[in-house]
């Protein structure tokens, strides 16, 4: 016992806790202004490193610097005709010399208001009125130049001895929205497919670099943007959006001036009358006017009609002109693409379904035995509708949730819609018994 008692007063050392040096704190204050420096000296390096590699990235990435501000352009209601008045004759139980002589009088003022009417019209362009109309015309040119500008592209192309040389090609544009940061810019489509560079000069020589937002390719309709930042104030101030007019007022006899490119020069300037508009011609997806005029036109002419009042309504393309008349100046009427206009001007992405279609009316239904809704005059080939199974012949009648039964209910059906969106289109196909209805699941293109 007496050997364990002093084994262990031999270990108590073992229990001593051996202590370190307190440290000295440091005061907090100091900690604070440590952090805030280092913070201070990090967002410096990345506000640099984010300013010189931001382009780059944009450019690596194809992404935009910020959302564009959206642009809003009213559509139109399609007008009808008012209905003439007519009047009633009294009933009578035969028909009596009086009521001969009545009708015969009718019939001679009627012929004489026509034969009137058909004078007037053609006094309106005789030399006691051409003064008129031509100072009317400079007018508009001079209204429009705030207007209209000039869009050039360039690209670099080779020869034969393969020398590099840069290509520049220049074509019409029109200002169709200013907002808080741009300037959207309405020009031809085809001239953007490969283009390099952008330009565009203004009417007083000032210009500045442009890029594309969207296009339609269907309605040859491109919009390109130009940053208010690279304008000075005193062009700004002197810009000005044009003026959409209501194109379903046009009627033949109304006079009608081109601005652009009518005779393939930018800028140049002709004029005429409408000689007819053509309703509801066949487009893709869509049903539009077609404003015809007298206007002789080049080969390449592109550009816009202007009506009397400076206002803009038609979109000049040769794509709906007929054989006879490709040397005459034709224009899509723009109320029926203000809706379109207004998507490629914020830069949405159209959907493309690919078929051309006529509305089976009640009349048609009962007089060629179809059912009602929109049929399929043409499925444009390799377009989403063709590949899906959708034929010549067949009757749509719905896509998605919205039901089918005239031509602008599949152009709103659309507007809702984005290319690569999966439908089910609802269709009628004519059988060995009868007609059957058919569910296609299509994929949605893009214009």
């Amino acid at each position: 016992m007496a050997e364990m008692q002093e084994k262990e007063k031999e270990k108590t050392f073992i229990r001593e806790t051996i202590q370190e040096k307190p440290k000295k704190q440091r005061p907090f204050w100091k900690w604070a202004l440590l952090v805030a420096l280092l913070a201070v000296i990090f967002g410096v390096i990345a506000g640099i490193t984010f300013v010189l590699s931001g382009n780059w990235f944009r450019d690596a990435l194809g992404t935009t610097e910020e959302t564009r501000e959206s642009v809003t352009i009213p559509t139109d209601t399609e007008q009808t005709e008012t209905p003439t008045e007519t009047t009633t004759e009294p009933e009578t139980s035969s028909v009596d010399e009086t009521k001969e002589e009545a009708m015969r009088e009718t019939l001679e003022n009627m012929v004489e208001k026509m034969v009137k009417e058909q004078m007037a019209q053609e006094e309106s362009r005789t030399e006691a009125q051409l003064p008129g109309c031509v100072t009317r015309v400079g007018e508009i040119a001079s209204q429009m130049k705030a207007s209209l500008v000039t869009v050039t592209t360039s690209q670099e192309e080779e020869d034969v001895f393969s020398h590099t040389f840069t290509r520049s090609e220049d074509a019409f544009g029109v200002i169709l929205a200013i907002t808080g940061e741009d300037v959207r810019i309405a020009t031809e489509a085809e001239l953007l497919e490969n283009a390099e560079a952008v330009r565009i000069t203004f009417q007083d020589g000032t210009f500045a670099a442009a890029e594309l937002v969207a296009s339609d390719a269907t309605t040859h309709l491109a919009v390109v943007s130009v940053r208010l930042d690279q304008l000075d104030e005193e062009l700004k101030k002197a810009l000005l959006p044009v003026t959409l007019g209501n194109s379903y007022l046009c009627h033949a006899g109304d006079m009608v001036v081109a601005l652009g490119s009518p005779l393939d020069y930018v800028p140049s300037v002709a004029w005429g009358i409408v000689s007819y508009v053509k309703r509801d011609i066949q487009g893709t997806d869509r049903n539009i006017d077609v404003i015809q005029t007298d206007i002789a036109a080049s080969e390449g002419a592109g550009g816009i009609l202007v009506n009397s009042a400076g206002e803009l309504v038609g979109w000049i393309t040769s794509y709906y002109n007929e054989e006879d008349q490709k040397n005459l100046i034709a224009g899509i009427s723009i109320s029926d693409i203000k809706d379109l206009a207004e998507r490629v001007a914020n830069g949405g992405a159209l959907a493309r379904l690919g078929v051309q279609i006529q509305t089976v009316t009640e009349g048609i239904a009962e007089a060629e035995g179809l059912p009602q809704g929109l049929y399929v005059t043409r499925c444009l080939d390799e377009g989403p509708a063709y590949e899906a199974g959708i034929q010549d012949g067949d009757i749509l009648t719905g896509i998605g949730s919205e039901a089918l039964v005239r031509t602008d209910d599949l152009k709103n059906a659309l507007l809702q819609m984005k290319p690569g969106d999966e439908v089910e289109v609802r269709l009628l196909r004519n059988g060995r018994d009868g007609y059957k209805e058919q569910t296609f699941t299509v994929t949605l293109g893009s214009r």
